[in-house]
């Protein structure tokens, strides 16, 4: 997998001298955290921010090493009977 070239943000460092969040969770009705937002670049539209650091990372290839996703060949070998009917009943009525 090819990844481009892109800078990394570390961190925020506010007016104050102290760092911000760069991350705010946002919850449901019930309280509980579904996701977390990213809040950097309203910090940075804002003028709130200086970023303390910003790496510049080159392009590289990432190597992943996995069998792919088990859930396609499973789901076909337990639907495999119903298939098979299926075809066998369209080629009846031919």
């Amino acid at each position: 997998m090819n990844v481009r070239a892109h800078s990394r943000i570390i961190g925020n460092i506010g007016k104050g001298g102290k760092e911000l969040p760069t991350r705010k969770a946002v919850k449901n009705d019930k309280g509980e955290v579904i996701y977390y937002k990213d809040i950097r670049p309203g910090f940075v539209r804002a003028g709130l921010s200086n970023f303390k650091s910003i790496e510049q990372v080159r392009a590289h290839t990432r190597h992943i090493d996995y069998e792919g996703r088990p859930f396609i060949r499973p789901a076909v070998g337990a639907s495999l009977p119903v298939i098979v009917s299926e075809i066998k009943k369209e080629l009846a009525k031919i």
